[in-house]
């Protein structure tokens, strides 16, 4: 009988040990939708809302803004809380720019040939 309630015991932590990773996650993703505030634009260099060493926050406020050397080409992952034009230069102008309104976001912004491979500008406005 004692062995039963032990083995009981065993599988009912094992159980809540494998559940806990997907709470973790959930508010992970949470925490990182969280992190950019209301009226701004935030820029990770990797996806899921994790810097790897670069992370913009941008507001209409600031202008045109040049993405850092470390995020050019290289924009992750994005969560939009203000109007902004994503935009991708060349030496004679705009190549191509992308809107963004309130509520957009994207976890993969490279992945499958998404413009986050081509960004390398933000403005208030395409």
């Amino acid at each position: 009988m004692k062995a039963k309630t032990l083995v009981a015991a065993g599988v009912g932590a094992l159980t809540l040990a494998v559940g806990l990773p997907g709470a973790f996650q959930a508010q992970a993703h949470a925490a990182g939708r969280a992190v950019c505030p209301d009226g701004a634009v935030c820029l990770w260099d990797d996806n899921d809302f994790r810097p790897s060493g670069c992370y913009m926050e941008w507001r209409p406020s600031d202008g045109t803004k040049a993405l850092p050397g470390c995020m050019v080409d290289d924009v992750g992952s994005f969560i939009a809380e203000a109007h902004a034009c994503f935009v991708d230069t060349y030496s004679g102008g705009i190549r191509e720019s992308h809107r963004a309104q309130p509520g957009d976001y994207s976890r993969a912004y490279e992945y499958g040939g998404k413009f986050g491979n081509r960004m390398d500008q933000i403005r208030p406005s395409c």
